[in-house]
């Protein structure tokens, strides 16, 4: 009877082919994340949108009470300092209004260009929101 010859591998073979494998399961964990981290960012980007639509909203009929409420003052007590607070308070909901409306309700906010167009379009709209407001901080990147 003859025996088949078996070739054992190496210690050095052994351990490339577990670091092979172990490499391709890390790959594999990469691989998951990165459409995990896709899909949340499509989320946020979502939200985004939403959030600039309903909260601007708000933003611009907040800032038509508060001009209504400095022309009301400034009528009541006329004078200069009264009068310029009424201006600017009466400036002040164009540019909110601006935001509300600047965004689409039906856009899709989900591919990577527009994605970037939200980021882009959140930072720069953010100074509208902290123009005449005391905290600039931007809570998303």
């Amino acid at each position: 009877m003859s025996r088949p010859i078996i070739r054992r591998l190496k210690p050095e073979e052994e351990e490339l082919l577990r670091k092979r494998e172990e490499f391709a399961a890390v790959r594999g964990a990469l691989a998951e994340g990165e459409m995990e981290l896709l899909d949340l960012r499509n989320q946020l980007a979502a939200f985004e949108g939403r959030y600039l639509r309903q909260v601007g909203t708000l933003y611009a009929e907040l800032d038509e009470w508060k001009a209504r409420i400095s022309e009301l003052q400034a009528r009541l007590n006329p004078s200069a300092a009264s009068a310029a607070q009424a201006e600017e308070a009466r400036e002040r909901p164009t540019s909110s209004k601006a935001v509300a409306i600047f965004i689409p309700p039906n856009l899709d906010l989900r591919s990577s260009s527009l994605q970037n167009i939200g980021i882009s379009l959140h930072k720069s709209l953010w100074g509208l929101f902290c123009a005449n407001r005391r905290s600039t901080a931007m809570p998303i990147n």
